[in-house]
């Protein structure tokens, strides 16, 4: 069983809350209806809060429907109100929708009648205003995250549409492009040092890193589609590092190496020809001691 829609009624016409009463009664228990007959009774009954929706008529005696949505949203930001009024004026609407009702409903009995249709999608709607919200927020926080993962990435990040024009650059690779490439800023990438952009998207196999020299700098870049499944149309994303320092030591640890093998060879040879000088000044010494 669905829990009722709890509602605060605020009218000070009797024959016209009975006329509503009815047809949200015809719901057979689908709303709780409590009702407020002038301002006092209202700002009472408001305090009691729980309510999912208040409907209020335009004119009452001491105040009008405006005061009642200011004096809700005050209260229960998140409550709709609804404006329920004898007067079919498009200036009263305009003006309650724009003080943040969320529906103007004329009290012809047709109108009446359509009443709870006009409740339950005036909540329905307000619920998929909420979800979206959530999801906008989600996805806001996603890309912040997503933001601050780029940013913290030591590599460069390039991701390129379909046309290779970059949609967006990491620091880094904003650091990076104006050593890698001469195009001008927003036109499609030609080339990355020198080396044609479409040999380093296509060139098998996929996902091999390319060395790239600039001067006496090397660089080293990575491409891969966009789309999971390969396809090339949802454009690219690059991946570049600098990596002359790290070649620059290797090299200075290959030399290092060379030079203590030869330090070692010459360690075994030396070693080698002290035994076969002392074989030699032992055979001298046991010549020189014979008759």
């Amino acid at each position: 069983m669905s829990v009722p829609v709890r509602l605060l009624y605020v009218d000070d016409s009797p024959f016209d809350r009975d006329l509503v009463r009815d047809a949200l009664e015809r719901e057979h228990g689908g709303f709780q209806v409590v009702e407020a007959a002038s301002r006092a009774e209202f700002e009472a009954r408001l305090a009691d809060g729980g309510y999912d929706l208040v409907l209020s008529d335009f004119n009452i005696l001491g105040f009008e429907g405006l005061q009642v949505i200011d004096a809700v949203h005050a209260r229960e930001p998140d409550v709709p109100v609804v404006i329920v009024t004898g007067t079919g004026s498009e200036e009263i609407a305009v003006a309650a929708m724009r003080r943040g009702a969320a529906d103007y409903v004329i009290k012809t009995p047709q109108h009446i009648q359509r009443l709870p249709m006009t409740i339950h999608a005036v909540l329905e709607r307000l619920q998929l205003e909420a979800a979206q919200a959530r999801a906008d927020e989600q996805l806001r926080y996603q890309a912040a995250q997503i933001a601050q993962i780029m940013r913290s990435v030591p590599d460069g990040v390039l991701l390129l549409d379909s046309g290779l024009c970059v949609q967006h650059a990491n620091p880094v690779a904003e650091a990076l492009l104006p050593r890698l490439t001469a195009d001008a800023p927003g036109a499609a990438l030609s080339a990355l040092a020198g080396r044609p952009l479409h040999e380093l998207l296509t060139s098998p196999p996929p996902g091999q890193w390319h060395e790239l020299h600039v001067g006496g700098e090397v660089y080293e870049v990575i491409a891969r589609p966009l789309a999971a499944d390969g396809p090339a149309g949802d454009g690219w994303v690059l991946l570049v590092r600098d990596v002359t320092q790290q070649r620059l030591v290797q090299r200075q640890y290959r030399s290092q190496e060379r030079l203590a093998a030869v330090g070692q060879l010459a360690s075994g040879i030396a070693h080698d020809f002290n035994n076969l000088m002392g074989v030699i000044l032992l055979y001298g010494e046991l010549l020189g001691r014979s008759p």
